[in-house]
Parts: structure tokens; C-alpha cells; sequence
């Protein structure tokens, strides 16, 4: 079987890999089961045990295997959604300088041209951070607060957004304007409270406009627990477990994020803003990641 034959942008995107008929070697059948384990792990968003099996499927024989191209781009897609861009652009060019046509080059080439948006995401340096919003009770309530998240070194922008389409679009601009590509802009506002994302060099912070009606300390804990997030986007400039992947990962990132609200002090005000999504909402005990005003009452109860 012909690598060109490969169905490259599938395989390459998490897609199925075939197995290479009449070639079934052992090692080619031990790097086959870790490519596809760690296809596995990314769709899931564990991109760490995805990584691990990319590496072990190149060291049983990397250059004897028959997907080994696919292989590598995969790796570079793990080191790109963790910040590892220049060990991606290396792969990105070594395959480049191999396949000056096809697939595989046309791939490399598509990723290499995103990459190159996300360096400039990160090519901020650490003395840019600002705050700005669109209503001044945002400034006025988070201005005072960073001082607890020395790590937030981007621009900060706070906005209210509804649930409308035509919220929705206003939001896509703004990505656009700041070179977000399009696969990656947000495609709803459905279901959440408030919600960080990288647009550019810039946080973005959207509240639902029902929080209009929160009280200064409901919406200070709303927003504790969104700036940190943002935080560890900076501190780490990649995720090794992605959220929006995994349930398990969605609700230990949330749970963590609250333990850290508390830790910066915060946890008062949590506890006002769970209470006030609450009556909101209703109640949140078939909520695993969030976590509950009564469970908040527990933790607090020692250290207030």
C-alpha cells in the first residue's frame, strides 16, 4: 500500500487509520495499536497520554512504519493545542522539505499557516496586561482584584453577552478581527453563565446579561472563578487535559478552578454566586461540576 493512498486529513484529524494489508509486521502492529490508543486519548482530550503513545509507536521504529508521516503530523497536533509550537513547526517543515507536493505537503503546509496564528497569540510580552469592558461596574469590580492573579499577564476585556444570534455574530467578529480562524470561533452561547477565551493576545470575558440583577458580590465570585482560568491559560500556555473533551476532565477542571478561587480568597464570594445562579437556574445537586452552595458552606466553614 502506496503512504500517498492514505487518507491523509482524515487520518491526520482524529479520523479512522487503516491498517496496512500484507505488511502486518509485529512492529508495524505495535505502532499501529499506539497510533491509534493515542488517536484515542486526543479525541478525548488527554493530549499527555496521546503524546506518550505517539512517542513510544516512533521509538519501536519510526522509520519502518508504514503511517509514520500521519504519525508525526498527530504528535504535532498534540504539541500545537499545548504550546509547543516551535517542536511542531520542526515537524511541520521536516515533512515539507521530504513532500513537496500531495497531501502530506498540502497538510503541513495548512498546519504550519495556523501555527503561525497561534505563535502570535502567544508572542505577548508580560507587561501588557490591561482591563477594559464594555459596562464600568466590570472595572470597577475586577480592577481591585488583580492583584490576586499575578500570573494574568494578557489584556483582559470584560463584555455582557445574551443568548441571541445576534450576540452570537458580534462575538464571531471580534474572534475574526483578532485572526481566530474560523473552525475555531465559538458556534454557541447556550449553557453556560460566563465564559474566558483566547481571542488573539486577548482574554475575553463574557457574563450573561441575567447577571445585571447579581449584587457586587455574587458577580465578583463569578468572575474570580472565570480569571482564574484565564490565569492558567497564561501560566501554562497549553492544556494537557482539555475540558471541552472529556466529561471527567470538564468536571475536575471546573472543581479545581473553584479550589483555587477559594485559595486567592475569594470563596465568600463564590459561595454568593453559586447561591445566586441557584435562583437562576434552579438547583445545582445534578451538577457534578459545579460545585454546590452546600458543598461550598462545608469548605468554608473552617477557614471563614
Amino acid at each position: 500500500m502506496d503512504l500517498q493512498s492514505v487518507d491523509l486529513t482524515n487520518a491526520a484529524r482524529g479520523g479512522k487509520l487503516d491498517p496496512v494489508p500484507g505488511r502486518d509486521t509485529e512492529m508495524n502492529n505495535h505502532a499501529y495499536g499506539l497510533h491509534l490508543q493515542g488517536k484515542r486519548c486526543f479525541e478525548s482530550g488527554f493530549y499527555a497520554e496521546a503524546e506518550r503513545c505517539y512517542r513510544w509507536a516512533l521509538e519501536l521504529d519510526g522509520s519502518r512504519y508504514e503511517h509514520v508521516v500521519v504519525l508525526k503530523l498527530d504528535l504535532a497536533g498534540v504539541w500545537q493545542v499545548t504550546g509547543r509550537f516551535e517542536d511542531a513547526a520542526n515537524f511541520y517543515e521536516e515533512i515539507l522539505e521530504t513532500y513537496k507536493s500531495g497531501e502530506y505537503a498540502n497538510l503541513a503546509r495548512n498546519e504550519l499557516n495556523k501555527l503561525r496564528v497561534r505563535q502570535r497569540q502567544w508572542a505577548v510580552p508580560p507587561d501588557t496586561r490591561t482591563l477594559d469592558a464594555d459596562d464600568q461596574r466590570f472595572l470597577g469590580i475586577v480592577e481591585p482584584m488583580l492583584a490576586s492573579y499575578p500570573a494574568l499577564v494578557r489584556p483582559v476585556y470584560i463584555t455582557w453577552v445574551d443568548e441571541s444570534e445576534r450576540s452570537l455574530r458580534r462575538i464571531q467578529e471580534i474572534q475574526g478581527n483578532f485572526g481566530v480562524l474560523q473552525e475555531e470561533r465559538l458556534v454557541s452561547l447556550i449553557g453556560w453563565e460566563a465564559l474566558g477565551v483566547m481571542v488573539g493576545y486577548l482574554h475575553l470575558l463574557m457574563v450573561k446579561s441575567d447577571w445585571q440583577k447579581a449584587k457586587d458580590p455574587a458577580l465578583r465570585g463569578l468572575l474570580a472563578h472565570e480569571l482564574a482560568h484565564e490565569e492558567l491559560k497564561d501560566t501554562f500556555r497549553g492544556q494537557l487535559i482539555d475540558p471541552d473533551r472529556s466529561q471527567i476532565g470538564f468536571i475536575c477542571n471546573e472543581r479545581a478552578t473553584d479550589l483555587l478561587t477559594i485559595a486567592k480568597g475569594y470563596g465568600l464570594e463564590l459561595l454568593e454566586s453559586r447561591e445566586f445562579m441557584e435562583r437562576i437556574r434552579g438547583s445545582l445537586d445534578n451538577s457534578p461540576a459545579l460545585t454546590t452552595p452546600k458543598e461550598l458552606v462545608r469548605l468554608l466553614g473552617e477557614r471563614y
